[in-house]
């Protein structure tokens, strides 16, 4: 609230957009707090100024020490001298929030490798040699299911990542000896399948990557009053219904990468209007893999899974 009136008295200069009635100064999660605004020294003296006010009210002290300043476009010398008044480190690009980096180049294995290093570590060969092979796929799931998800809902796993990943998950069902290779009684191809067409449903780490980006287009969509669809319609100029503008070519960043899932979807023989369409009868957008008003990242991975595959629909006649 102490931010908000702040903006509202022109105390703190926030980022704009081109709908005027939205202004983004500040994020919370949890205990983590993002003060975003103009590059101005009147805005880091009056951030200063509020956090002190908080302290006196609530008697709650800001650790100050704890604090990062970044100045996109601004110079290394001004951002190291602006946070000195503070008391706050100088940070830049690229750097780490809630666990997602920012401002990286995504498409470089470099940049996972921290993912990776955290997918290896859980599934440790020396857990395997006490598992059975039941075991190990039901933890393969587990730590499939948790890990890396965060990551994936936003980011396109490159495929040299989807690879590395796919590798550990392999070496680790199969074999128990880091150094060496298993023997793969079964094809992976197999293994991944869904369980109606003759795998064990393990599921690829592709199609889930694919699934969990597709239901951004549901949710700007459904949930559109939400801040960060407010924010993705005014820079994209969004139309209500419109999806043409989706593929202009000068727009980049995370949400281009999530529009072009889209065209992806077509290479598994889905229709990407079955994640969002817009209902005449009920006069509402609807999607295929809704279910009780949820989005449903599972059927869309399933549909992705069963591609190339036969399904038995019953006995011939």
């Amino acid at each position: 609230m102490a931010m908000k009136t702040a903006v509202d008295k022109g105390f703190f200069d926030g980022i704009k957009f081109q709908n005027p009635n939205i202004c983004l100064s500040h994020l919370f999660y949890a205990d983590d707090a993002l003060f975003i605004g103009e590059w101005l020294r009147r805005n880091i003296d009056n951030l200063a100024r509020i956090l002190r006010c908080f302290y006196v009210s609530s008697r709650l002290k800001v650790n100050f020490s704890k604090f990062k300043v970044l100045g996109v476009g601004a110079s290394p010398s001004e951002i190291s001298n602006w946070s000195a008044s503070l008391g706050c480190e100088p940070s830049s690009l690229p750097f780490t929030y809630i666990g997602i980096p920012v401002g990286g180049n995504m498409n470089l294995k470099n940049a996972w490798r921290l993912i990776i290093e955290k997918f290896h570590s859980k599934l440790a060969l020396w857990k395997g040699k006490s598992l059975g092979f039941g075991g190990r796929v039901t933890l393969a799931k587990a730590v499939l299911g948790n890990l890396p998800t965060f990551f994936m809902s936003i980011l396109v796993v490159p495929k040299v990542v989807i690879e590395t990943l796919e590798r550990i998950r392999r070496r680790f069902i199969w074999s128990s000896k880091i150094e060496k290779k298993g023997i793969s009684w079964v094809a992976w191809d197999t293994l991944i399948a869904p369980k109606n067409v003759g795998g064990i449903g393990l599921g690829s780490i592709k199609s889930l990557n694919i699934s969990l980006l597709a239901k951004w287009t549901w949710r700007l969509k459904s949930n559109n009053s939400a801040l960060w669809a407010e924010i993705i319609r005014s820079i994209l100029s969004l139309d209500g219904r419109h999806w043409s503008i989706f593929a202009n070519r000068s727009r980049m960043g995370i949400w281009k990468n999530i529009v072009k899932i889209r065209t992806v979807l077509k290479d598994f023989n889905i229709d990407p209007n079955e994640i969002v369409y817009w209902n005449l009868t009920e006069c509402c957008w609807a999607s295929s893999f809704v279910i009780d008003h949820r989005f449903s990242v599972r059927l869309l991975r399933e549909r992705i899974e069963l591609a190339g595959h036969v399904v038995c629909d019953g006995p011939f006649e």
